[in-house]
Formats: structure tokens, C-alpha cells, sequence
């Protein structure tokens, strides 16, 4: 009895499912074409679906859906605010979907003049094409990929998924950027300043940083490598994730490994700082007046170039390796059980020092 009464029950839920799909649903159009959809303007843009997504920042054109007709019906695209929406048709009641193979794909082309914000939190990817202007912010929280081209006064970019960044196209005078996620970020070039942070598994990698600031800060385990020249960089490194920076030449460098990252800077004209608190590895090359260096850690240093006068203090198991730099004076002070060996090069003659807590001993070289 009650196996009859299951069955009955069974039976009239899926009668009641068909009848409240479309009639069309029978026979779907397996076509392909294009369809036009008029929208109020916007400057922001969200794309939430699977689909692949086009952005053209110039013209004055109608949204394009081009693909499988059949997949057109599931693609909302709504204007709430200033932000158009791209996003799979939020469907009430009951829905049911077959397929015995893949469909084909379907593409999004959207024109936006007047684009400041594009937010990309699906699985489909995401391209952005001919962006000219003052501000503009981008952000990705899903596994699609996003990539774009043009230029902007100031452009800040937050990841946070799996999918990829590709910037290389893009000039910025100042790029803000923010990684989270496991998805890798290229990018071109950066006239002003570089403020980036990476807290995630990602890795970050930046082809040409032409003067200004580079501001540095990796607290995961993804590694950051920049090229080019600038003023200034001030690096902190609190995770695994390892800085390259040897391609940068900086003018002052300013440099704190907190975690077990290694990090490897040059240039150093000007100033030269240092502190290595952790187990992580410094490489440094510097021609500059000063070099200060402070090590407490358990992380090897290696020091190379020219300067004045070099001081340092060591009070870690860290040893520090200075053969390579050609320093006028030394004031170096060893607390723990690290040793420093420095070449102190005057006038008449070039020393091979070796500093440890017992006291100072000269080698040859």
C-alpha cells in the first residue's frame, strides 16, 4: 500500500513539473545566431555566469548575446543602479534540464563607454578591450580568466579565486593591486606608483615599473617578480612566498623578511636598509653611502657593490656574507651565534674581515 501511494505520489510531482515547463521546451532551437538586447546606462559591470564575455570600452552599441539560441533564454542581463548585470536566469519553481553533450559556446559582447568597475565571479572568461580613461577598478573571485588592455590614470585590481589576471596590455600610471587567491597576475606597465599585497598562493609578475614607489607586502606563499627601475622600494615579506626583485633598479631600497620568503633586490643608489628577523634568505647588490643591516633571525645574507660605510648588527644564527662588497669602513656588531666575513677595501689595501662574538680576525683572500 504504501509503495502504490510513493509511486502515485511520484507520478503527479512529475506531471506537474512537465506541465509547468514551456511548450518550446520540447523542441529546443538548436540554431545559431545572434540577439540584440537594449539597456540603460551603466559604468559598472558583474558577470556572475559561465559564459565568455567581451567588453569594448569605445562606442555606443547595443548588448550582443551570439551562440546557441537555446542558451540565450538562460542569459539575465539587468541594469540595477549603475551596474549592469550578467547572470544565469534566476528561475521559480521546479526546472529540469537534459543534455547528452556539451553545448556550444556562448559569448556576451558588451559595449561600455563609460566603464569605472568590472567585477568577474564566474567560470567563464572575461576580456576587456580598448579601456581609455581616468579610473577603473577590476576584481575576480571565480576560476575564469580575465585579461585587458588599454590604459588608466589609476587602476586597482582585487583576485580573489583561481583564475588568471593577464594585464600585459594594460598601462597604468598607478596600480593598486590585492591577490587572495590562488590565480596568477601579469601586467605590464606602471609609470607611477606599485602598491601590492599578496596574501594568497598566487604569483605576481610585473614586466616594466618605470619610476615612482614600489610599496611590497607578501603575507602567503606566492611569489612576487617586478622589473624595470624606481625611486623607491619598500618591501615586507611575512610568509613562504619569495620576492624577485634583482631585474628592479631601485634607487633607495628598504627591505623586512619576517617569514621564510627569500627575497632578492639591486640597484640601491641612494639608500640601502635592511632587517631579517626570520629564516628567510636576502640577496642584495648596493653602491650607495650607507648600507645598514640588522639581522635577529636565522636567514643567510649575501651583500655585494660598493658603499662607504656598512653597519650591521647580528644577534641570530644568521650568517652574513659580504665578500662581494667593497666596503670603506665596517661597524659590525655580533651577538649571537651568526658570523659576518666583510671585505673592507681602503686606499692601500683591501681586508678580509671575519666578525663573530669573540671578536674580529682577518683573513686572505
Amino acid at each position: 500500500m504504501n509503495a502504490l501511494i510513493y509511486r502515485s505520489t511520484l507520478a503527479a510531482a512529475l506531471t506537474l513539473a512537465n506541465a509547468s515547463l514551456p511548450a518550446a521546451a520540447s523542441q529546443p532551437d538548436n540554431t545559431v545566431g545572434t540577439e540584440t538586447r537594449a539597456l540603460t546606462p551603466f559604468s559598472a559591470i558583474a558577470v556572475e555566469g559561465p559564459w565568455h564575455v567581451v567588453v569594448t570600452a569605445q562606442g555606443e552599441r547595443p548588448l550582443e548575446l551570439s551562440g546557441p539560441r537555446k542558451e540565450m533564454a538562460n542569459v539575465e542581463t539587468v541594469v540595477t543602479g549603475d551596474t549592469l548585470i550578467v547572470r544565469p536566469l534566476q528561475r521559480k519553481g521546479w526546472h529540469f534540464s537534459f543534455s547528452w553533450s556539451k553545448p556550444a559556446p556562448l559569448t556576451v559582447h558588451i559595449t561600455a563607454p563609460h566603464l569605472l568597475s568590472l567585477k568577474a565571479s564566474g567560470s567563464g572568461d572575461v576580456e576587456l578591450e580598448q579601456f581609455h580613461g581616468q579610473q577603473l577598478a577590476l576584481s575576480t573571485s571565480g576560476s575564469g580568466d580575465l585579461r585587458a588592455s588599454g590604459d588608466a590614470r589609476e587602476l586597482t585590481v582585487r583576485t580573489g579565486g583561481s583564475g588568471n589576471v593577464n594585464l600585459r596590455a594594460m598601462m597604468a600610471g598607478k596600480l593598486n593591486l590585492r591577490m587572495s587567491g590562488s590565480g596568477d597576475v601579469s601586467a605590464g606597465g606602471v609609470e607611477q606608483d606599485l602598491n601590492a599585497e599578496l596574501n594568497g598562493s598566487g604569483d605576481l609578475d610585473l614586466n616594466d615599473v618605470r619610476g615612482g614607489r614600489v610599496n611590497a607586502a607578501l603575507h602567503g606563499s606566492g611569489t612576487m617578480h617586478v622589473r624595470g627601475g624606481s625611486r623607491e622600494l619598500r618591501a615586507e615579506l611575512f610568509g613562504s612566498g619569495d620576492l624577485e626583485a634583482c631585474e628592479l633598479q631601485a634607487q633607495a631600497v628598504t627591505a623586512v623578511l619576517r617569514g621564510s620568503g627569500d627575497a632578492c633586490v639591486a640597484g640601491a643608489t641612494r639608500q640601502f636598509e635592511a632587517e631579517v628577523h626570520g629564516s628567510g634568505d636576502l640577496t642584495a647588490s648596493a653602491n650607495c653611502e650607507q648600507v645598514k643591516l640588522t639581522m635577529n633571525g636565522s636567514g643567510q645574507v649575501t651583500l655585494a657593490g660598493k658603499t662607504d660605510k656598512l653597519h650591521a648588527q647580528l644577534s641570530g644564527s644568521g650568517d652574513l656574507n659580504a665578500r662581494q662588497l667593497s666596503a670603506g669602513q665596517a661597524e659590525v656588531v655580533v651577538r649571537g651565534p651568526g658570523t659576518a666575513m666583510v671585505n673592507v677595501k681602503t686606499a692601500d689595501k683591501a681586508r678580509l674581515l671575519t666578525f663573530d662574538r669573540s671578536g674580529t680576525y682577518e683573513r686572505a683572500h
